[in-house]
């Protein structure tokens, strides 16, 4: 029996997925939908809530396959999803649904894609903007590095300011650099943690957890010996595999 190429098998699919596009007030779209994967009688729920419709949970799935596929879709192919995509967030789609709908424009080099996610990382809800760091993370490119930072500088959400500061961590760069510095002022421990693991990543260099060695560090000075490993972590390291 001859096999489809895996694109050709997926092209032949979407046609089943575009007909959820216009329909997203599924059964499983409310405030508790997301606890529905932890509850096996709500996953029997989902066999009778698609007698009338694809759940929500088909929705994510469809959306994590067509991110799977994105690279062996034609340009053509990846602009028309990039539209309608972009149109379902416009829709108010769930917030469990943005998480996935912005995630997956992530992964579609399109203009569209980015206009959708520069309006994703101003969205009212925290979990869809954390979403759209990691989606311009994966985008890459000198604009993502910008989104980031401003997300990074000026959101008022603290997870959302540390997924920024966590996707920044691709980015090695002076403005990167500079971005990271200015987080290790704020307030919260949290934020200075997660600003100096990035910056251990675009930089290379280890001042462990001290911030006023790395606060020099980003200013330009010498904030002395890197910090060496204990003897704890050099012997963990001979173990990982």
């Amino acid at each position: 029996m001859r096999v489809l190429p895996f694109h050709h098998r997926f092209s032949m699919r979407t046609s089943c997925i575009v007909l959820w596009l216009g329909a997203v007030s599924g059964c499983m779209t409310g405030p508790f939908s997301g606890v529905a994967k932890w509850r096996p009688d709500l996953r029997r729920e989902w066999k009778e809530d698609a007698v009338f419709g694809p759940t929500l949970h088909q929705q994510v799935e469809d959306l994590q396959k067509l991110r799977n596929a994105a690279e062996t879709l034609s340009p053509t192919e990846q602009e028309a999803w990039s539209q309608r995509l972009a149109e379902l967030a416009e829709a108010n789609a769930s917030p469990v649904l943005m998480e996935s709908l912005v995630r997956t424009l992530g992964v579609l080099p399109t203009e569209t894609a980015a206009t959708a996610l520069r309006t994703a990382v101003k969205h009212p809800e925290p979990d869809v903007r954390s979403a759209a760091c990691l989606a311009w993370a994966e985008r890459g490119g000198t604009e993502a590095a910008d989104q980031l930072a401003t997300v990074a500088g000026a959101d008022t959400n603290q997870d959302v300011r540390l997924a920024a500061l966590r996707a920044l961590s691709r980015f090695p760069g002076k403005k990167t650099v500079t971005t990271l510095g200015v987080a290790l002022d704020d307030r919260s421990a949290a934020v200075q943690w997660r600003a100096m693991q990035s910056l251990k990543v675009v930089t290379g260099l280890d001042y462990g957890d001290n911030v006023p060695a790395w606060r020099e560090f980003v200013s330009g000075g010498n904030p002395g010996p890197e910090r060496r490993p204990s003897v704890a972590e050099r012997m963990s390291g001979l173990f990982r595999f």
